[in-house]
């Protein structure tokens, strides 16, 4: 369910009115419920994040599945995501080429921020590969949960960042028993996950076969790319955080630890909401695009329609790095194990 937070903040104080079914319903809608600004209190809070990040040189951003809905990707915690429905004892069912995905306009304002020297470092949840297709090199990244396009050889640590989606989705139907025949050589369970991260393909320096760096429940994640993450939170001087609820450990303690404002744009509450308001943050109901779409027009200001007008020419260049092969069921929210 979307609620505009008025509404919903008026319908909580009725609770005590309602019959039990009607209790029921309100129930099952907190655990997911979505809200939003009035579109006039979210220009005002766009100019607050835009004086925010004005006077920023260190901040940091942090991204969660909220920030690529807009590109067409499922959420988790939201009215129809992955983990709600599961909740609810429906199953979420998504089918995503993601060669086809293209940066949003948040992703773009990201990029637009590190360019400045706003934004001194990225930190997402996603495994999408979007911050980097749009522009932001992985001197200033951390995809802490692995990208699609990123495999990495465990022998001798040589990673290799792809055009097209790498983990073997075939294995799941392979230990389903909706293909018959042989398992190949190069598919097996892991120890910590239960799915399989082992890409088919081998190491153009020492041989060694492939791994995928996507991470599933049960993995650890990669030490190298926490520690950037965690270097940079520590001197931040800021946080923008985009599209994520903050309540997956250990990334999201980046967020906790830095000592700055924080900005935070998200639909679902969150345990971090009270720390916007004592750090002189940001607090947003609503989508990611939207708002800020009104943080860089704020400032921006009169270079905001040439940088807009410039964002359509980027296009050849996606097309170019993210080249459709095929349909292909690339799927990592719907993994089964």
């Amino acid at each position: 369910m979307a609620f505009h937070r008025t509404c919903w903040q008026q319908l909580l104080t009725q609770r005590r009115s309602l019959s039990k079914d009607d209790l029921l319903l309100l129930q099952t809608a907190s655990a997911s419920a979505e809200h939003f600004d009035a579109a006039a209190d979210i220009v005002l809070q766009a100019r607050r994040a835009a004086e925010i990040l004005r006077n920023s040189s260190k901040a940091i951003c942090f991204t969660g599945a909220g920030i690529s809905t807009a590109a067409g990707l499922g959420d988790y915690r939201g009215k129809r995501g992955k983990w709600t429905l599961e909740a609810q004892g429906a199953e979420a069912s998504y089918t995503t080429v993601y060669e086809e995905l293209r940066p949003t306009f948040a992703h773009e304002a990201v990029a637009k921020l590190v360019e400045m020297g706003k934004i001194a470092y990225v930190v997402s949840q996603n495994a999408d590969g979007l911050h980097h297709l749009s522009g932001i090199p992985y001197s200033k990244l951390s995809d802490v949960h692995g990208s699609a396009f990123t495999e990495y050889c465990p022998s001798c640590g040589k990673r290799y960042v792809r055009k097209t989606y790498v983990p073997e989705d075939r294995a799941e139907d392979f230990f389903a028993g909706r293909i018959p025949g042989p398992i190949p050589s190069h598919i097996r369970r892991c120890p910590g996950c239960g799915s399989n991260h082992w890409t088919g393909r081998s190491c153009d320096k020492c041989g060694g076969p492939l791994h995928d760096t996507v991470i599933s429940f049960g993995d650890g994640l990669e030490e190298g790319l926490l520690r950037p993450a965690f270097e940079h939170a520590t001197v931040a001087d800021a946080c923008l955080s985009l599209g994520s609820t903050m309540s997956i450990g250990p990334s999201n303690q980046v967020v906790a630890i830095q000592k700055g404002p924080l900005i935070a744009c998200v639909r679902q509450d969150t345990d971090m909401d009270r720390l916007c308001q004592s750090s002189g943050g940001v607090r947003v109901y609503g989508d990611c695009d939207e708002f800020m779409y009104h943080v860089m027009a704020d400032l921006l200001g009169e270079a905001f329609d040439d940088w807009q007008a410039s964002l359509s020419q980027k296009s050849a260049i996606y097309d170019s790095q993210r080249p459709t092969i095929g349909k292909r069921r690339g799927d990592i929210f719907v993994k089964k194990v």
